[in-house]
């Protein structure tokens, strides 16, 4: 199970922020109709609904795999709570 929470982890994250974060900002410079707004805040909010489960699956991670010890634990670990 773990081994599919990390894979699940590492590919949603990225999708998250290389291609629907950049792809929601791109929406309300591209499109230019009286609803690129709507389009544009549904990018964004999927983009951070995605951002949040993986936290999620990294923090459900770090926990059950008793990785919330040692030197770098804190940094790694309150990192993403910082940038999300």
């Amino acid at each position: 199970m773990t081994t599919r929470m990390i894979i699940a982890h590492g590919i949603i994250m990225p999708l998250a922020f290389v291609i629907f974060f950049p792809l929601g900002a791109l929406t309300i410079r591209v499109l230019s109709t009286p609803g690129a707004i709507w389009v544009h805040g549904g990018a964004q909010v999927f983009a951070y609904s995605m951002a949040i489960v993986g936290l999620g699956l990294g923090v459900w991670i770090a926990v059950n795999t008793q990785q919330v010890s040692g030197p770098f634990f804190l940094p790694r670990l309150y990192l993403p709570f910082d940038l999300i």
